[in-house]
């Protein structure tokens, strides 16, 4: 026994098959080890008192978004980006090359159960294909998509364990607490590591014909972690969702059913031919069609169908690839809307699971190929998928790079002008930031946040009477939405429409009473209305609250 099991190290520790990922992970990602923060990284970020100041316990106690509403508990990952914080403060690098690291270790995993499992040809063939698909490869660019790769990494993990816990070489014990600890921490990652316990214990019902141990504490994994999650944050899916994120949360069950067939083929479409790639598919860019009947949705179903059928067929005759197949169409279905209706309609990132299990069975396939037409097949590869990671890495450089590649791919998508808005507005081109915001609007006209937004760009670009227009719009959208009110009255005030602005500073102060600016604001419409005796009076209130505030001492000067 102990002979063959040094024989089965010896045949795994093929230490330059690991060497040679990391190369090739570096050629097609290195470039973006100088990228800045963007898209999501900046509000999960930068702007997350959480991560700056590394509040484990808030981390550990609050959702993903800081707001218990969003449904969403990676602790894991946001205690990750703290102490990515905590060596790199807002230095993007050290968080580009801890993803580069992690998306590396996931491949080599993958690597290492080929060389262990079944061949090692068939091993390294798909851990190239999956290091170097283009087609998720927004969970290595964008920092946040670090959710994706932990998940992988601690999902991974567990499956090796697995292999070591019913190998009957190891104790028993030791493996089964391991793969229990990691896919807790694989689910504590993000919500799809539940694939991977999924894959485990439905792969010990195939071969054994029962739950076994492994699967038994894979099972128990996820009761673990969604009592966590419960304990946590109070709910287990998101309160509400957006409609930008995801349009089918507004459509009858039937509908987001046969949406979701369709876009298991665009995943799959994806996956295949990993080309265009962008960074949103919001809403109008990913059409809804109203009728089941619509050969739009029926097509694709059956389709998806026919191919599910097909792999089962596969996976009869060779049960090498039931995990694999496991984690490719279980990685899918649960963010394709068809079980549960997700927080966005279809991402990029979201493949990054499924294509892992697809290199996988892959690299199995190709490894039965005559070697001549394997090497030529994965040179091939190579070279495209390269150039493609290249010319991606410049585009994930910044928001501004980003979302401009966004509207070139994706011109109806709303979310797409709007960040390309934001970038531009960030940078003070106000005129083009402006043309974006309106483009979005015509896209989705009840998109608030690019109305906002554009009101604040009209606002700082001296266009004081479309700016009015837009901040009304703003206020009848959403009339109890303080800042719109604010800019409002403000600029009612500076149009001579002091009884409207008067209406509104009076109910924002009640409001909120300890507003100085809103109090000052107020006092001063009020001292050139002549009504002096209630500005002195709030003033002395302010004053009370702020004996310093010079603002508040030179509209009492005024009065006296």
């Amino acid at each position: 026994m102990l002979v063959e099991e040094k024989m089965i190290h010896k045949n795994h520790l093929h230490y330059s098959n690991y060497l040679l990922i990391a190369v090739i992970v570096f050629a097609g990602y290195g470039n973006s080890l100088n990228n800045s923060f963007s898209f999501d990284d900046r509000a999960l970020i930068l702007e997350d008192q959480r991560i700056i100041n590394a509040d484990w316990e808030a981390i550990f106690t609050q959702s993903y978004w800081g707001d218990t509403g969003d449904g969403l508990y990676r602790p894991l990952t946001s205690a990750s980006l703290a102490l990515n914080w905590l060596v790199g403060r807002d230095s993007p690098f050290s968080y580009h090359l801890v993803n580069m690291v992690l998306h590396i270790l996931v491949a080599a995993m993958l690597c290492y159960i080929g060389l262990r499992g079944y061949n090692s040809r068939a091993g390294l063939v798909g851990a190239i294909f999956f290091a170097l698909h283009p087609g998720p490869s927004e969970a290595v660019f964008s920092i946040v998509g670090r959710a994706e790769l932990l998940a992988c990494f601690w999902g991974m993990f567990a499956i090796i364990c697995s292999l070591y816990s019913r190998d009957g070489l190891h104790s028993g014990k030791a493996w089964l607490t391991a793969i229990f600890l990691s896919l807790v921490a694989a689910m504590f990652c993000k919500e799809n590591g539940t694939v991977f316990a999924v894959g485990i214990a439905v792969c010990g019902i195939c071969r054994e014909q029962r739950l076994d141990q492994a699967g038994r504490v894979a099972l128990l994994a996820i009761v673990v972690a969604i009592a966590c999650k419960l304990w946590a944050i109070g709910v287990l899916r998101p309160e509400s969702i957006g409609y930008l994120d995801n349009p089918l949360a507004y459509v009858p069950t039937d509908l987001r059913i046969a949406h979701g067939f369709a876009l298991v083929g665009r995943a799959l479409l994806k996956m295949a031919f990993p080309w265009p790639l962008a960074a949103d598919y919001s809403s109008h860019q990913i059409p809804i069609f109203p009728e089941l009947t619509m050969p739009e949705l029926w097509l694709p179903a059956l389709w998806v169908i026919s191919m599910g059928i097909v792999s089962i067929l596969l996976v009869a005759r060779n049960w090498d690839y039931f995990i694999w197949m496991v984690l490719c169409a279980g990685g899918i279905l649960l963010v394709s809307n068809i079980f549960i209706v997700t927080g966005t309609i279809f991402a990029e990132r979201l493949l990054y699971i499924p294509t892992l299990g697809l290199a996988a069975a892959g690299g199995m396939g190709l490894s039965r190929l005559k070697t001549k037409l394997r090497i030529y097949l994965s040179t091939s590869w190579i070279l495209i998928a390269v150039s493609i990671l290249a010319g991606r890495g410049i585009e994930w450089r910044g928001d501004m790079a980003l979302f401009t590649s966004a509207v070139e791919v994706h011109p109806n998508s709303a979310r797409s002008h709007f960040g390309l808005g934001l970038a531009l507005h960030r940078e003070g081109n106000l005129a083009l930031a402006i043309g974006a915001y309106k483009q979005a609007l015509e896209i989705y006209p009840r998109y608030f946040e690019a109305r906002l937004n554009l009101g604040a760009a009209l606002l700082g670009s001296g266009k004081l009477k479309e700016a009015i227009v837009i901040y009304r719009q703003i206020t009848d959208q959403r009339p109890r939405h303080f800042q719109g009110r604010y800019a409002l009255a403000l600029l009612e005030q500076n149009n001579g429409n002091r009884e409207d602005a008067e209406k509104i500073l009076r109910q924002l102060h009640e409001e909120r009473p300890d507003r100085l600016d809103i109090l000052r604001d107020f006092s001063n419409l009020l001292i050139h209305k002549n009504d002096l005796e209630e500005a002195e009076s709030l003033l002395i209130k302010g004053l009370q609250v702020d004996p310093d505030n010079k603002d508040l001492r030179r509209l009492q000067l005024l009065i006296k």
